[in-house]
């Protein structure tokens, strides 16, 4: 083996293992950070052949890979921003038919949380005392639910 091919080899894997880590980071928990990792690994590895055969100035191999680079990471925004969506659409319909009185809600906050769990926080009735907090599950189905003080005291009121 060459050395410029032991280079290439040593460059890819330590690109690996740094996609591994990164994936480590976002995740923070062990199933996730497999497949983030694994991702980011498979990413980074194609980026640095990419970049080695682009150096070698053989471009009609380095233009498809790019393309295929760039698809996949849209891709990933896109579906994140869908499913934040639809995590909002679920998170007021379940407001609208379990409690009494909701006129208008207004969501402030959208993100997924440590588990990998989508967490949508906002009010109710503009009135930003009465805010709550929605967690949904991979399933788009509610998997918890927090009120503030007042929230619960108007809807018992309300009752």
């Amino acid at each position: 083996m060459s050395k410029k091919k032991l280079y290439i080899l040593i460059a890819v894997v330590v690109f690996l293992l740094l996609g591994w880590f990164s994936g480590f980071l976002k995740a923070l928990t062990w199933h996730l950070w497999l497949a983030y990792g694994v991702y980011y690994g498979i990413v980074t590895g194609i980026i640095v052949i990419a970049f080695t055969l682009w150096l070698t100035r053989k471009m009609w191999v380095w233009l498809p890979i790019a393309i295929i680079i760039l698809l996949s990471i849209g891709g990933c925004y896109m579906q994140e921003d869908t499913d934040m969506k639809r995590a909002e659409e679920v998170a007021k319909s379940f407001l609208e038919e379990n409690y009494m009185g909701v006129e208008s809600i207004k969501v402030t906050n959208k993100g997924r949380n440590p588990m990998g769990h989508i967490s949508v926080g906002g009010y109710v009735n503009d009135a930003p005392e009465m805010n709550f907090g929605v967690t949904i599950n991979d399933e788009f189905e509610v998997s918890g639910v927090t009120e503030s003080k007042v929230f619960l005291e108007w809807n018992k009121e309300d009752e």
